[in-house]
């Protein structure tokens, strides 16, 4: 297939995200019900034979982040697929949508990003051309496009999600349609999306067009923008009508979407699929952060290519990979809020600490010393500051304000920038007391389910003394994650402005169109 045929082939322009979550509707459904949707799924390889990768690394609470490749078919797969394509000259499959959803390892945030089609990257053997855009993979099988995501980024691809063009009309058809918005009126005549300026509601053929269109927008990065809002606007749709009261939307919208679907063979029943809808839904849009690779125009050998296609702009798209590999969101959770409860994950203090734990509810405040029995305190202290000694320090410090030696254990932690204070519900006060001896500030106490007893890490801002007051950052500095984990507080770097960063929860996000096209 030549490049030209791949450029002019209409593109699909899908969200795989929405598709996972579609399932939570299947909660309550019966066995039938199940079988029926196991049925409609399709299934491929992971990876291509004789290919293997590395499996994601555990937080030291044993949790691990998930990747999901998220693929849309542009191929005329079908006769349904030929009509709304508009003829079935082009067959073989592109991924004129590819996005990978990286899934912290604590469940408490989501980043959504997409690889613009029209990139040339380095492709694995599978593909056969060395170098090409990065949807010729999908001509060799999703697998082949795991693989060339996985070589391209270092993350490892846990899962894939396929879904052709007449799963988008039938699906978006089933949930009633979705809010759209531009900045001014367009017109596409390729794709036939006609809206005017502010707000529509989208579903069948003119969701459709909404996601395949390549005239409407600015470059393939604001197309990809138009997505992002499409998907964030039917997640939230979706959670609106997770009950029992829309039944029978969400029946509808689960058969269609399992009908689109080609998946990996480890997610081809729909128990599959609604494990992983669960964990999803664990997170809250706020807190699901959806950009695009970021690109520049393509200026390699290829004279032809340069008049159109682009490539990864450097050192910017590898630092993105870099934060996603590490699992640091984009998003910082609410000073006063907190991540889904049953992700488990550490959150913000608020100035005081409200404990929610046996000894019932109140604020603790941790500038003053709390009546709590010192001596009965377990600590474990954890060294992550890269100076020798700093745990033992600590330890040596709370024994002489009163706490026992014996109940204060040290450890040592991954490296980390910032120190951080942990405890479950029920240890608030015990936690309170700590900070009050070691002069630590509400900023960098955190309640989180995931700590058994109140956990110390010591980061590289506290690499002298034993009152944190004495650390470079002052008091009021941002933790950084435990080990491998993500953190409500600490966030990534800033993407370069031409990613388009959306989150999940802006209802009013519009696309940007400079000029009325009608």
């Amino acid at each position: 297939m030549t490049h030209r045929r791949k450029r002019k082939r209409k593109a699909l322009k899908w969200i795989g995200l929405s598709l996972a979550a579609v399932v939570l509707a299947t909660g309550g459904a019966a066995a039938y019900v199940y079988v029926h949707f196991n049925q409609n799924l399709k299934s491929a390889p992971l990876l291509p034979q004789g290919v293997t990768q590395s499996p994601e690394a555990s937080n030291r609470f044993g949790q691990s982040a998930m990747n999901i490749l998220l693929l849309g078919n542009a191929g005329r797969i079908d006769a349904a697929d030929c009509h709304l394509g508009g003829a079935c000259a082009d067959t073989a499959p592109t991924a004129d949508t590819m996005m990978v959803l990286h899934l912290a390892a604590d469940r408490s945030n989501m980043t959504v990003m997409s690889i613009p089609r029209d990139s040339i990257v380095n492709l694995p053997a599978c593909a056969h051309d060395p170098v090409d855009l990065i949807n010729a993979s999908l001509v060799h099988g999703p697998s082949c496009s795991v693989e060339a995501v996985h070589d391209l980024t270092g993350l490892t691809i846990d899962h894939f999600i396929e879904i052709d063009m007449a799963g988008i009309v039938t699906m978006s058809n089933a949930l009633g349609g979705v809010p759209v918005c531009v900045t001014n009126n367009i017109e596409d005549d390729f794709s036939h999306l006609k809206l005017p300026k502010g707000t529509t509601v989208v579903q069948g053929t003119q969701a459709l067009g909404w996601l395949r269109t390549r005239h409407a927008f600015i470059n393939e990065v604001y197309r990809e923008q138009a997505q992002h809002l499409f998907m964030a606007a039917l997640l939230r749709k979706l959670k609106d009508n997770a009950s029992l009261t829309h039944v029978m939307t969400l029946y509808s919208v689960a058969d269609a979407a399992t009908k689109a679907l080609t998946v990996d063979s480890q997610l081809s029943s729909v128990t599959d699929l609604l494990s992983l809808a669960q964990e999803i839904g664990k997170v809250p849009t706020s807190r699901v952060t959806m950009l695009s690779v970021p690109t520049v125009d393509y200026s390699g050998p290829n004279a032809a290519w340069r008049l159109s296609q682009l490539q990864f702009q450097q050192p910017e798209a590898d630092q993105m990979f870099a934060a996603i590999r590490a699992d640091t969101p984009y998003t910082r959770a609410a000073a006063s809020g907190s991540t889904s409860s049953s992700a488990g994950s550490p959150t913000a203090a608020p100035p005081s600490v409200t404990s929610r734990g046996s000894q019932g509810s109140g604020t603790v405040s941790v500038n003053k010393a709390v009546s709590v029995n010192k001596a009965a305190v377990r600590v474990l202290i954890e060294n992550g500051s890269g100076v020798n000694g700093r745990a033992a320090a600590i330890q040596s410090a709370l024994a002489g304000d009163g706490f026992t030696s014996a109940l204060l254990t040290t450890g040592n932690a991954t490296p980390t920038h910032t120190s951080a204070l942990y405890f479950p519900a029920n240890r608030a006060d015990s936690a309170a007391a700590v900070a009050a001896a070691l002069g630590i500030p509400s900023s960098v106490m955190h309640e989180s389910g995931d700590f058994a007893q109140v956990t110390l890490i010591i980061g590289g801002d506290w690499t002298s003394g034993t009152a944190f007051v004495s650390a470079k950052t002052g008091s009021g500095s941002v933790s950084s994650p435990p080990t491998g984990g993500s953190s409500s507080n600490t966030t990534a770097a800033p993407p370069p402005d031409n990613s388009l960063m959306t989150n999940g929860a802006d209802a009013n996000a519009c696309v940007y169109v400079p000029h009325p096209e009608w």
